[in-house]
């Protein structure tokens, strides 16, 4: 979905400070009819069937309260060995090794730095990596 002032703001912030404002943006709690009204066109506008949700669309109470909503039990059944840990577009994937740089809104990781938040040497097992665009 294009949206005008979004992709103008894309186009002169670098992506992490378009990545906060995003979020800052994202938990503003507007009043409820407001809310609810944003919540509706949110889901709308990016075809979210709002029937997997835990609660009704007009009880969440800002667009990172939605975004980050809990399914009802059941919802998406996982079916076989591989299956994405979130809705998104897979952006960039590979095979692993332990001093792969892993991209992540355009900043790189060591694995060891990803997975513990810290640079190390320690060997890390994982051997397939994915980047998910939400």
């Amino acid at each position: 979905m294009r949206i005008p002032m979004v992709n103008g703001l894309a186009r002169v912030l670098p992506m992490n400070a378009m990545s906060w404002v995003t979020g800052k943006v994202a938990e503003i709690a507007l009043p409820a009819p407001l809310q609810r009204g944003l919540n509706k066109g949110f889901a709308k506008a990016f075809g979210i069937d709002t029937a997997e949700a835990e609660k009704p669309i007009t009880d969440y109470a800002s667009i990172e309260d939605f975004f980050t909503r809990k399914l009802k039990a059941g919802a998406r059944p996982i079916h076989g060995e591989l299956c994405s840990p979130a809705d998104g577009i897979l952006s960039i994937s590979g095979i692993a090794d332990n001093a792969t740089a892993i991209q992540a809104k355009g900043l790189k990781y060591s694995l060891h730095e990803l997975m513990f938040g810290e640079k190390g040497t320690e060997s890390v097992s994982l051997k397939f990596w994915a980047t998910i665009y939400l």
